[in-house]
């Protein structure tokens, strides 16, 4: 019995994972093994031949494991985004005397976000957050005394999204804790523009913009692939890794400056 073209590309491809699975569980009994250690001797030449047998098989495969490497990398620079707003949120919060001291972009992006949640609460499902906690917490926003603080803020939301963090997504969830020119911010860090190679402010700016939004597409073809997605090399792959690296840094000492 024939099978359908589009099982047959699938199947393929997932002889392709499971090769690269076997790839690292050879590789992990590889590591596992000490050369020149007595009685070790033949455990480490037969681990190492699996190893070298294995990865003759998945060498031109090796892209899809990179791909996934930095689809990991993509999702870690977004909760690092989400964890950073959260911490100046609550730096604000925390050095607040009343709640007329928190500053006015993070008690109307509270009030805003918390609305948004508590109308769509499937979307943010990831906040983990009951709707019974959410409206408690609008209710004693609205309610506020001007002279106290209420308690139990929860401002994880302040960076909920349910977008992927490309540049206008990133610059709004900063705007909601009061960093209204985050990306201004970012590109006058001299780091980073000597990553990117540029002299002026808004050279680094386009290039790192230009840098995320590429990065989050990519992501996108990966996390969605289709039959003409090319999985980035390693050599590229490890490049975007270190502007990621170096874009993360940015922000974070932008994040903390005195404001």
């Amino acid at each position: 019995m024939s099978t359908p073209t589009e099982f047959d590309e699938f199947h393929r491809d997932l002889l392709k994972i499971e090769d690269l699975i076997k790839f690292v569980i050879d590789f992990r009994s590889f590591g596992a093994n000490l050369p020149g250690s007595e009685g070790s001797s033949s455990a480490f030449v037969q681990a190492a031949l699996d190893l070298h047998n294995i990865s003759g098989k998945v060498r031109t495969d090796l892209p899809l494991m990179v791909g996934s490497l930095l689809l990991y990398a993509c999702g870690r620079f977004e909760y690092f985004v989400g964890e950073l707003v959260r911490s100046v949120a609550d730096k604000e919060v925390a050095k607040a005397d009343s709640y007329a001291d928190i500053p006015k972009d993070v008690r109307e992006s509270l009030r805003i976000q918390l609305l948004t949640v508590l109308s769509e609460p499937r979307r943010y499902s990831h906040l983990r957050l009951s709707d019974q906690q959410l409206a408690a917490t609008l209710s004693s926003i609205v309610t506020a005394d001007e002279n106290e603080v209420p308690s139990d803020i929860p401002t994880e939301i302040l960076a909920s999204t349910d977008a992927n963090m490309r540049p206008q997504v990133l610059k709004e969830v900063f705007a909601r804790v009061g960093m209204k020119d985050v990306w201004g911010d970012i590109s006058k860090q001299a780091p980073l523009r000597t990553h990117f190679g540029t002299v002026s402010e808004s050279a680094c700016k386009t290039a790192a913009t230009n840098f995320l939004e590429e990065l989050m597409r990519l992501r996108n073809s990966i996390a969605h692939p289709t039959a003409s997605l090319s999985f980035p090399s390693p050599e590229a792959a490890l490049e975007q890794c270190i502007s990621l690296r170096v874009l993360s840094r940015a922000i974070s000492d932008v994040a903390y400056l005195p404001r």
